[in-house]
């Protein structure tokens, strides 16, 4: 198929360095040098990050077939 659509491109790639950076993050939150790695604080940074990242990766899929859809009917840019 024939994507032109930069938007979508931009948007997975962003949504892949969001999950990236929360879970990296979510390991700095976790760390704690007097009790331990503390999942109760990692795991919702985590979760969040992640999901949010899905959602927009959701989304750049959505606007990826929407474009396919135009260019199989209107045509090309």
């Amino acid at each position: 198929m024939y994507n032109k659509n930069k938007t979508s491109k931009l948007m997975k790639w962003v949504a892949w360095i969001s999950i990236l950076l929360s879970i990296i993050s979510s390991i700095i939150v976790g760390q704690n040098k007097v009790i331990g790695f503390q999942w109760s604080l990692a795991l919702p940074v985590m979760v969040n990050g992640i999901v949010a990242g899905l959602l927009l990766l959701g989304v750049a899929e959505i606007i990826r077939l929407v474009q396919d859809i135009k260019n199989e009917t209107v045509g090309p840019d």
